[in-house]
Protein backbone atom coordinates (compact mmCIF):
# COMPACT_ATOMS: atom_id res chain seq x y z
CA UNK A 1 0.00 0.00 0.00
CA UNK A 2 1.55 3.50 -0.89
CA UNK A 3 1.53 6.81 0.57
CA UNK A 4 -1.32 8.09 -1.52
CA UNK A 5 -3.70 6.28 -0.31
CA UNK A 6 -6.56 7.91 0.77
CA UNK A 7 -7.27 7.98 4.69
CA UNK A 8 -10.40 6.47 5.73
CA UNK A 9 -12.94 9.53 6.58
CA UNK A 10 -13.61 10.44 10.50
CA UNK A 11 -16.57 8.36 12.67
CA UNK A 12 -19.42 10.49 12.77
CA UNK A 13 -19.90 11.80 16.22
CA UNK A 14 -15.89 11.47 16.92
CA UNK A 15 -13.82 14.38 16.62
CA UNK A 16 -11.10 14.50 13.70
CA UNK A 17 -7.76 15.29 14.06
CA UNK A 18 -8.31 19.05 12.66
CA UNK A 19 -10.90 19.74 15.39
CA UNK A 20 -8.79 19.07 18.42
CA UNK A 21 -6.88 21.98 18.28
CA UNK A 22 -9.92 24.06 18.33
CA UNK A 23 -11.94 22.19 21.12
CA UNK A 24 -8.40 22.57 23.18
CA UNK A 25 -8.35 26.42 22.62
CA UNK A 26 -12.22 26.67 23.75
CA UNK A 27 -11.78 24.72 27.10
CA UNK A 28 -8.99 26.68 27.55
CA UNK A 29 -10.87 30.14 26.83
CA UNK A 30 -13.62 28.72 29.04
CA UNK A 31 -11.17 28.29 32.22
CA UNK A 32 -8.53 31.07 31.44
CA UNK A 33 -10.74 34.23 33.21
CA UNK A 34 -10.77 31.75 36.59
CA UNK A 35 -7.10 30.99 36.28
CA UNK A 36 -5.66 34.35 38.10
CA UNK A 37 -7.88 34.58 41.72
CA UNK A 38 -5.30 38.70 41.69
CA UNK A 39 -8.28 39.47 38.89
CA UNK A 40 -11.77 38.77 40.93
CA UNK A 41 -10.40 40.68 43.10
CA UNK A 42 -9.50 43.36 40.97
CA UNK A 43 -13.08 42.97 39.07
CA UNK A 44 -14.50 43.39 42.71
CA UNK A 45 -12.87 46.41 44.30
CA UNK A 46 -13.28 48.09 40.52
CA UNK A 47 -17.19 47.12 40.93
CA UNK A 48 -17.74 48.77 44.98
CA UNK A 49 -15.52 51.56 43.42
CA UNK A 50 -18.20 52.15 41.13
CA UNK A 51 -20.60 51.71 43.49
CA UNK A 52 -19.47 54.82 45.84
CA UNK A 53 -21.62 57.67 45.97
CA UNK A 54 -19.60 61.36 44.96
CA UNK A 55 -19.84 62.23 48.96
CA UNK A 56 -17.86 58.90 50.03
CA UNK A 57 -15.33 59.33 47.16
CA UNK A 58 -14.76 63.21 47.95
CA UNK A 59 -13.18 61.58 51.79
CA UNK A 60 -9.92 60.35 49.92
CA UNK A 61 -9.10 64.09 48.07
CA UNK A 62 -8.81 67.41 49.55
CA UNK A 63 -11.57 68.97 51.26
CA UNK A 64 -10.93 72.56 50.15
CA UNK A 65 -11.67 71.48 46.70
CA UNK A 66 -15.53 70.83 47.89
CA UNK A 67 -18.12 73.39 48.78
CA UNK A 68 -18.95 73.91 52.83
CA UNK A 69 -22.02 71.82 52.23
CA UNK A 70 -20.12 68.53 51.32
CA UNK A 71 -17.49 69.08 54.07
CA UNK A 72 -19.93 69.47 56.92
CA UNK A 73 -21.37 66.22 55.43
CA UNK A 74 -18.03 64.31 55.10
CA UNK A 75 -17.48 65.49 59.01
CA UNK A 76 -21.03 64.61 60.43
CA UNK A 77 -20.91 61.44 62.63
CA UNK A 78 -23.54 59.01 61.49
CA UNK A 79 -26.31 57.60 64.54
CA UNK A 80 -25.13 54.66 66.22
CA UNK A 81 -21.41 55.02 64.67
CA UNK A 82 -18.49 54.19 67.06
CA UNK A 83 -17.49 58.64 66.06
CA UNK A 84 -21.64 59.06 67.56
CA UNK A 85 -20.46 57.82 70.55
CA UNK A 86 -17.05 58.80 71.19
CA UNK A 87 -19.53 62.33 70.31
CA UNK A 88 -21.76 62.11 73.16
CA UNK A 89 -18.95 60.80 75.61
CA UNK A 90 -16.88 63.56 74.98
CA UNK A 91 -20.35 66.15 75.89
CA UNK A 92 -20.99 64.51 78.70
CA UNK A 93 -18.08 64.41 79.99
CA UNK A 94 -17.44 68.29 78.83
CA UNK A 95 -20.47 68.80 81.14
CA UNK A 96 -19.49 67.21 83.90
CA UNK A 97 -16.20 69.70 84.01
CA UNK A 98 -18.48 72.52 83.38
CA UNK A 99 -20.52 71.52 86.70
CA UNK A 100 -17.42 71.16 88.67
CA UNK A 101 -16.29 74.56 87.57
CA UNK A 102 -19.68 76.00 88.74
CA UNK A 103 -19.71 74.69 92.18
CA UNK A 104 -16.36 75.82 92.82
CA UNK A 105 -17.37 78.92 91.93
CA UNK A 106 -20.35 78.93 93.95
CA UNK A 107 -17.87 77.82 97.05
CA UNK A 108 -15.83 80.60 96.48
CA UNK A 109 -18.09 83.43 96.37
CA UNK A 110 -19.45 81.95 99.61
CA UNK A 111 -15.67 81.94 101.67
CA UNK A 112 -15.38 85.29 99.94
CA UNK A 113 -18.54 86.40 101.38
CA UNK A 114 -17.80 85.11 104.77
CA UNK A 115 -14.78 86.97 105.11
CA UNK A 116 -15.84 89.83 104.02
CA UNK A 117 -18.79 89.68 106.86
CA UNK A 118 -16.18 88.58 109.32
CA UNK A 119 -16.52 91.82 110.86
CA UNK A 120 -19.94 92.17 111.80
CA UNK A 121 -19.89 88.58 113.57
CA UNK A 122 -18.47 87.96 116.64
CA UNK A 123 -14.86 86.18 116.86
CA UNK A 124 -16.87 83.59 118.86
CA UNK A 125 -19.25 82.93 116.63
CA UNK A 126 -16.46 82.31 113.98
CA UNK A 127 -14.67 79.96 115.77
CA UNK A 128 -17.26 78.06 116.42
CA UNK A 129 -18.55 77.77 112.54
CA UNK A 130 -14.72 76.61 112.01
CA UNK A 131 -14.35 73.87 114.40
CA UNK A 132 -17.65 72.97 115.19
CA UNK A 133 -16.48 70.34 118.46
CA UNK A 134 -17.62 72.77 120.84
CA UNK A 135 -20.96 70.87 121.40
CA UNK A 136 -18.95 67.70 122.44
CA UNK A 137 -17.30 69.31 125.48
CA UNK A 138 -18.67 68.73 128.81
CA UNK A 139 -16.51 71.30 130.69
CA UNK A 140 -18.26 74.67 131.89
CA UNK A 141 -15.46 76.68 131.68
CA UNK A 142 -17.58 80.02 131.66
CA UNK A 143 -19.82 79.07 134.43
CA UNK A 144 -19.69 81.57 137.16
CA UNK A 145 -17.76 84.33 136.01
CA UNK A 146 -20.60 87.14 136.20
CA UNK A 147 -19.09 88.87 139.55
CA UNK A 148 -15.50 89.31 137.02
CA UNK A 149 -16.17 91.87 134.28
CA UNK A 150 -12.86 91.37 132.83
CA UNK A 151 -10.72 87.39 133.42
CA UNK A 152 -8.45 85.97 131.63
CA UNK A 153 -7.63 81.98 131.80
CA UNK A 154 -4.29 79.91 133.14
CA UNK A 155 -3.46 76.52 132.20
CA UNK A 156 -1.14 75.27 134.19
CA UNK A 157 1.10 72.52 133.33
CA UNK A 158 2.47 69.78 136.21
CA UNK A 159 5.66 70.71 136.87
CA UNK A 160 4.32 74.15 137.76
CA UNK A 161 1.54 72.52 140.38
CA UNK A 162 4.47 70.18 141.83
CA UNK A 163 6.86 73.19 142.17
CA UNK A 164 4.68 76.37 142.91
CA UNK A 165 1.55 75.55 144.29
CA UNK A 166 1.98 77.95 146.79
CA UNK A 167 3.02 80.35 144.60
CA UNK A 168 -0.60 79.46 142.45
CA UNK A 169 -2.65 79.88 145.54
CA UNK A 170 -1.30 83.29 146.62
CA UNK A 171 -2.00 84.02 142.96
CA UNK A 172 -5.89 83.15 142.91
CA UNK A 173 -6.31 84.50 146.17
CA UNK A 174 -4.82 87.95 145.75
CA UNK A 175 -7.73 90.54 144.29
CA UNK A 176 -6.47 92.26 140.38
CA UNK A 177 -7.63 95.59 139.47
CA UNK A 178 -7.25 94.78 135.75
CA UNK A 179 -8.30 90.74 135.35
CA UNK A 180 -9.11 88.16 137.30
CA UNK A 181 -6.97 84.61 136.72
CA UNK A 182 -8.87 81.73 135.98
CA UNK A 183 -6.91 78.65 136.66
CA UNK A 184 -7.66 75.77 134.98
CA UNK A 185 -6.72 72.11 135.59
CA UNK A 186 -6.23 69.69 132.57
CA UNK A 187 -7.41 66.09 133.37
CA UNK A 188 -3.62 64.87 132.24
CA UNK A 189 -2.40 67.07 135.19
CA UNK A 190 -4.30 65.14 137.69
CA UNK A 191 -3.49 61.85 135.51
CA UNK A 192 0.18 62.96 135.74
CA UNK A 193 0.14 63.30 139.64
CA UNK A 194 -1.29 60.04 140.61
CA UNK A 195 1.39 58.45 138.79
CA UNK A 196 4.51 60.54 139.79
CA UNK A 197 3.02 59.91 143.35
CA UNK A 198 3.93 55.89 143.05
CA UNK A 199 6.94 55.93 140.18
CA UNK A 200 8.66 58.78 142.01
CA UNK A 201 8.28 58.21 146.00
CA UNK A 202 10.86 60.61 146.88
CA UNK A 203 8.85 62.96 145.31
CA UNK A 204 5.10 62.17 147.78
CA UNK A 205 5.92 65.07 150.23
CA UNK A 206 5.28 67.30 147.83
CA UNK A 207 2.39 66.10 145.62
CA UNK A 208 0.37 65.21 148.07
CA UNK A 209 0.08 68.84 149.13
CA UNK A 210 -1.00 69.83 145.19
CA UNK A 211 -3.33 67.14 145.29
CA UNK A 212 -5.14 68.05 148.62
CA UNK A 213 -4.90 72.16 147.56
CA UNK A 214 -6.86 71.23 144.18
CA UNK A 215 -9.14 69.14 146.02
CA UNK A 216 -10.09 71.68 148.24
CA UNK A 217 -10.58 74.02 145.76
CA UNK A 218 -12.81 72.08 143.22
CA UNK A 219 -14.69 70.78 146.11
CA UNK A 220 -15.43 74.49 146.88
CA UNK A 221 -16.62 74.93 143.32
CA UNK A 222 -14.96 78.23 143.52
CA UNK A 223 -15.58 80.15 140.25
CA UNK A 224 -11.49 80.75 140.03
CA UNK A 225 -10.45 77.53 139.61
CA UNK A 226 -11.84 74.82 136.88
CA UNK A 227 -11.37 71.62 136.09
CA UNK A 228 -11.56 69.44 132.67
CA UNK A 229 -14.19 67.04 132.57
CA UNK A 230 -12.60 63.38 131.88
CA UNK A 231 -14.84 63.04 128.66
CA UNK A 232 -13.03 66.54 126.92
CA UNK A 233 -9.87 64.77 127.16
CA UNK A 234 -10.80 62.47 124.98
CA UNK A 235 -12.33 65.37 122.01
CA UNK A 236 -9.26 66.48 119.69
CA UNK A 237 -8.97 69.77 118.81
CA UNK A 238 -5.38 68.51 117.94
CA UNK A 239 -3.45 65.23 117.33
CA UNK A 240 -2.76 63.95 120.77
CA UNK A 241 0.64 61.88 120.88
CA UNK A 242 1.83 63.25 124.50
CA UNK A 243 0.60 64.04 128.00
CA UNK A 244 1.88 67.91 126.88
CA UNK A 245 -0.12 67.84 124.03
CA UNK A 246 -3.25 66.99 126.07
CA UNK A 247 -2.72 70.26 127.69
CA UNK A 248 -2.37 72.12 124.94
CA UNK A 249 -5.89 70.46 123.66
CA UNK A 250 -7.11 71.53 126.71
CA UNK A 251 -5.68 75.00 125.81
CA UNK A 252 -7.61 74.84 122.26
CA UNK A 253 -10.97 73.62 123.91
CA UNK A 254 -10.74 76.72 126.34
CA UNK A 255 -10.30 78.99 123.50
CA UNK A 256 -12.77 77.70 121.10
CA UNK A 257 -15.82 78.78 123.72
CA UNK A 258 -14.11 81.62 125.76
CA UNK A 259 -15.10 84.93 124.92
CA UNK A 260 -13.48 87.11 122.00
CA UNK A 261 -11.75 89.39 125.04
CA UNK A 262 -10.47 86.66 127.40
CA UNK A 263 -7.05 85.77 127.44
CA UNK A 264 -5.64 82.01 127.50
CA UNK A 265 -2.34 81.51 128.46
CA UNK A 266 -0.56 78.73 129.20
CA UNK A 267 2.02 78.68 131.90
CA UNK A 268 4.71 75.53 132.13
CA UNK A 269 8.40 75.97 133.00
CA UNK A 270 8.99 73.50 130.20
CA UNK A 271 10.28 75.09 127.06
CA UNK A 272 9.17 72.76 124.45
CA UNK A 273 5.31 72.54 125.96
CA UNK A 274 5.95 76.60 125.85
CA UNK A 275 7.22 76.37 121.72
CA UNK A 276 4.12 73.86 121.24
CA UNK A 277 1.42 76.46 122.85
CA UNK A 278 3.10 79.14 120.39
CA UNK A 279 2.94 76.74 117.33
CA UNK A 280 -0.84 76.14 117.95
CA UNK A 281 -1.26 80.53 118.24
CA UNK A 282 -1.62 80.19 122.16
CA UNK A 283 0.07 82.56 124.79
CA UNK A 284 2.41 80.96 126.83
CA UNK A 285 5.00 81.59 129.51
CA UNK A 286 7.18 80.50 132.29
CA UNK A 287 5.92 80.76 136.35
CA UNK A 288 8.70 83.19 136.76
CA UNK A 289 7.81 85.04 133.46
CA UNK A 290 4.07 85.21 134.91
CA UNK A 291 4.98 86.13 138.83
CA UNK A 292 7.01 89.17 137.08
CA UNK A 293 3.77 90.22 135.47
CA UNK A 294 1.38 90.34 137.93
CA UNK A 295 3.53 90.61 140.90
CA UNK A 296 2.51 87.93 143.47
Amino acid sequence: MDGSAQRPAPVAGLPGKDTLPVIGRSVNAKYRRHSDPTKIFETDALKADNNRSSIVKAKHKKEKSFPVAWRSELNKPRSGSAQARLENLRAALQKEIDDQKEQKSKASTSESKLSSDQNSFPVQTLKKEKNGRESELKSKYDEGLSNYPRYFYCIVDTCVFINHYKDIDNFLTKKFADRQPILIVPYKVLDELDIVKYKKPHLETQIMPVIKFLHRMLRAKDPRIKGQHPWDDTVEFMPINSPDDSIINCALQVQSVADSEAKVLVVSNDCNMLTKALVAHLDSCTMAELQKDYKF
